[in-house]
C-alpha cells in the first residue's frame, strides 16, 4: 500500500502509513475502555459509556445509518 500526503508533499510507503497510524491512536486504552467479557454482562457490571446517552432522533438517524430496519428492530426486540 501506499499513500500520498498532499499536505506534507511525501510519498508514504506501506510501513510508514501503519507507522503513523499506530503512533496517532491508543489501541491499548481503547481496548481497555471498549472491550468487555461476557461474564461482566452476566454479573451485570455497569458497561455504561459516553455513547450510551443518545438521544431519540440521533438514534434514528443512527439506525438508518446503518441499515437497520423496522423489521431488524422488531426482531431484537422479540428475541
Amino acid at each position: 500500500m501506499i499513500a500520498v500526503d498532499s499536505g506534507r508533499k511525501i510519498l508514504l510507503s506501506d510501513t510508514e502509513i501503519k507507522s503513523e497510524i499506530c503512533s496517532t491512536y491508543d489501541y491499548n486504552k481503547w481496548c481497555e475502555n471498549n472491550i468487555h467479557s461476557i461474564s461482566e454482562m452476566i454479573n451485570g457490571e455497569n458497561l455504561e459509556n459516553e455513547d450510551s446517552n443518545i438521544k431519540s432522533e440521533d438514534l434514528l438517524t443512527l439506525q438508518k445509518a446503518f441499515g437497520y430496519s423496522l423489521e431488524d428492530l422488531e426482531n431484537y426486540l422479540n428475541q
